[in-house]
Parts: structure tokens; C-alpha cells; sequence
């Protein structure tokens, strides 16, 4: 397989515009593997658009809110790594917005059916009706505890990219083998892991 992809590219290469080179031979370009997997990740996009049909009642919460909190993960990250990765970065934003969409459309048919139970228009309430509404409630609460779980992993992450920024500018200082590597190390401990861990306390 990867012998038949090279063999594409390489007769690609001789055939592609001077306008597009740039695009062609970026790191991050259609050369490479960083290109062609977000590329493939657009069906979930396509997915998600389809899916606006569908029925309120038949969203899935917890599937919604993996992919809308992988969609803005995976953006953030995208413009932190070094190439930026633009077309990652395009399709989580479709990928996070499909699916903050879908969240909030569910999230509105819960509060509806909630509002009918409360003000008795809904009248002959099977056993069935019942379940589904129990249901729903639980889907509200699941709803919540993946969101908190989405902004954790963003608090988390954005932690981590002020460490690691400190990091990088101490460098040179780490790196000194002129000082201990005791001194180094108590200077790690000092400057960049109360960054990282912090609040991890609790």
C-alpha cells in the first residue's frame, strides 16, 4: 500500500501547477499523512449534516458530545503544533459545530417535553411515554456531565500549553551543562511543574 501511494505522488508531483506548490509541498500538505486524514474525517461532517433530520428524540447525547468535544479539542491543537495543520483545523470546527448543533436541538426537546409534563397538556400517559421521558431526563443529566468533562479536558489541555511554552523559553537554561542537573532539575520543579499541576491538589 504505501508503495502504491508513493507511486501516486511521485507521478502527481510532475504534474501539479507552479500556483499550487506551496500547498503541494507544505509539511502538512497532500504529501503527507496529516493532510489525507483529515481529509477522511469530513464523513463525519457529512454525517452530521445528515443527520439534521432526524428526529430530536433520536440524538444520541453521548455520541454528540464525544464529537463535539473531540471537534474542539482537535481545533485547538491544530494551530498549537508546529506545521498548523489548517485543513485539521477546518474539519473539527464542522465536526464541533454538527454536533454542539445536534446537543442543543436535543437539549431544547427535553426542556419542551419537560414543559408539557409540567402544564398536564399531555394527556393518556402510557407506560411507554413514561420511560421515554425518564429517559430523557437521564440523556439531560449524561448532557451535563459531558460537558464538564468536555470543559475539564480544555482547562487540562490549556495547562498543558503554558507549561510546555514555559518550557521552551527556559530552554536554554535547562539545558545548561554548566549548571547541576540537580539545580536544573529544582528550577523544573520551581518554574514549570506548579504550571502543570496546578489545582491537581483536589
Amino acid at each position: 500500500m504505501s508503495a502504491v501511494y508513493k507511486a501516486v505522488i511521485s507521478a502527481a508531483d510532475k504534474v501539479v501547477p507552479r500556483g499550487l506548490r506551496p500547498l503541494w509541498e507544505h509539511p502538512a500538505g497532500p504529501k503527507t499523512i496529516f493532510f489525507w486524514a483529515p481529509a477522511f474525517k469530513w464523513g463525519l461532517v457529512i454525517a452530521g449534516i445528515g443527520d439534521i433530520t432526524r428526529p430530536a428524540e433520536k440524538i444520541s447525547i453521548s455520541q454528540c458530545s464525544a464529537l463535539a468535544a473531540t471537534g474542539i479539542v482537535w481545533s485547538r491543537y491544530s494551530l498549537v503544533i508546529i506545521p498548523k495543520n489548517w485543513s485539521l483545523f477546518s474539519v473539527n470546527v464542522f465536526v464541533g459545530a454538527t454536533n454542539i448543533y445536534h446537543l442543543v436541538r436535543a437539549f431544547i426537546y427535553q426542556q419542551e417535553q419537560k414543559k408539557a409534563l409540567e402544564n398536564g397538556s399531555i394527556s393518556d400517559i402510557t407506560s411507554s411515554e413514561v420511560c421515554v421521558t425518564t429517559i430523557s431526563f437521564k440523556t439531560s443529566i449524561h448532557l451535563k456531565t459531558s460537558l464538564i468533562l468536555m470543559i475539564l479536558c480544555l482547562m487540562v489541555q490549556c495547562r498543558v500549553e503554558i507549561a510546555r511554552t514555559r518550557f521552551f523559553k527556559m530552554k536554554k537554561i535547562f539545558s545548561n551543562r554548566n549548571l547541576s542537573l540537580e539545580l536544573r532539575m529544582q528550577m523544573l520543579k520551581c518554574y514549570v511543574l506548579p504550571i502543570l499541576l496546578s489545582g491537581m491538589e483536589a
